[in-house]
């Protein structure tokens, strides 16, 4: 539990929000948010979260303080990632990684971490904590389907935080904009 001026009481999906609030409260929740580290989070959040809970794309899972409000939130998903140089991607990541992607036909099933955003002046220690939720999540659900790889693209400046909490850097993505990271669970 990260503690600031807002203790977090509960994280709950969007989805789970969508069918059992009202909708007003729900959009007075998400239009408060402020992310001015990161406005593209901001944007995600506001315009098209919850279209992808809908279509079952992503899962958006909000932190909810005791006065209610968004602390931040975290976005999960399933999607695969391409390997398209496997003797690069073991020098980088190490062959015990590679071995643990499962990697069939160049193809790497994965978990996602897409958005992880936090309000402005939430506490230090927000991200590690939404990013164990989302490790402990997914836990759960290798139980029940496999899947052990989990990876997250991210600016050259959050290379070092996410290594700080166990994610190897596997390269650049595709068109060479975000840095891939990776962690076995």
């Amino acid at each position: 539990m990260v503690q600031g001026e807002s203790t977090l009481i509960k994280i709950s999906t969007l989805e789970d929000l969508m069918r059992t609030q009202d909708p007003q409260s729900l959009d007075k929740l998400i239009s408060d948010f402020k992310c001015s580290a990161n406005p593209e989070v901001e944007r995600f959040l506001k315009k098209r979260a919850r279209d992808h809970d809908s279509k079952d794309i992503s899962r958006t899972h909000l932190a909810i303080s005791e006065e209610n409000k968004l602390l931040g939130f975290i976005t999960v998903a399933s999607k695969c990632m391409a390997v398209e140089d496997k003797e690069e991607l073991i020098k980088k990541a190490g062959k015990e990684t590679y071995d643990s992607m499962n990697v069939n036909n160049d193809i790497a099933q994965a978990y996602l971490i897409g958005q992880l955003a936090k309000c402005d002046g939430a506490a230090k220690g927000f991200g590690k904590t939404m990013i164990e939720y989302a490790l402990s999540t997914f836990t759960k659900v290798k139980k029940h389907i496999g899947c052990r790889f989990v990876r997250l693209d991210c600016y050259d400046e959050l290379i070092q935080y996410y290594e700080g909490l166990g994610f190897r850097h596997i390269g650049k993505n595709a068109d060479g904009t975000h840095n891939q990271m990776a962690i076995i669970i």
